[in-house]
């Protein structure tokens, strides 16, 4: 089954949901991967099932008749049932389908730019030959440095040649 209601074995299966507008929301949401990991996968309760650690997401549909947006979550055991409480939800596994719910303390917000792109501020820096903003300050004055826009710069050296 697709979207809130679906069991996810693998984190990556689940982030490769990414899309336009968050499946997961009733507002439209851009569901790139830094949303997902932010509003739904850190409030996901992780479980065992079949010999296999599961998780559920956090979902933010409505809930039928209501209009909220509150937090809750479908059991996938009970015709996807929502239950509006993370820790009712966890008592409600191990009651009625003896299912103990695992802590996941180890997925903690990692934004996507950090993963797979180094600290663009660094790089720049190192780039210009600057180490840190105060350097960078200097190098504006004694090089010429002129900001065009926040993203680019033009540098007027003596030998009228710029940076490839």
């Amino acid at each position: 089954m697709a979207g809130p209601r679906q069991i996810f074995t693998d984190v990556n299966a689940f982030l490769a949901c990414t899309k336009n507008v968050c499946e997961f929301c009733t507002k439209k949401e851009q569901g790139n991967e830094r949303h997902l990991r932010r509003k739904h996968l850190q409030k996901a309760v992780y479980f065992f099932h079949q010999q296999k650690e599961c998780f559920t997401v956090a979902c933010h549909c409505k809930l039928g008749q209501k209009t909220t947006t509150r937090v809750h979550y479908h059991c996938p055991f009970c015709n996807f049932k929502p239950i509006v409480r993370e820790d009712v939800f966890k008592v409600h596994l191990q009651n009625v389908h003896d299912i103990t719910a695992i802590d996941k303390t180890d997925i903690k917000e990692t934004p996507v730019e950090e993963k797979q792109t180094p600290n663009k501020e660094k790089a720049f820096f190192k780039w210009i030959g600057a180490e840190n903003v105060s350097s960078y300050l200097k190098l504006l004055q004694n090089h010429k440095l002129t900001r065009v826009s926040s993203s680019h710069l033009i540098l007027n050296l003596d030998d009228g040649t710029a940076p490839a």
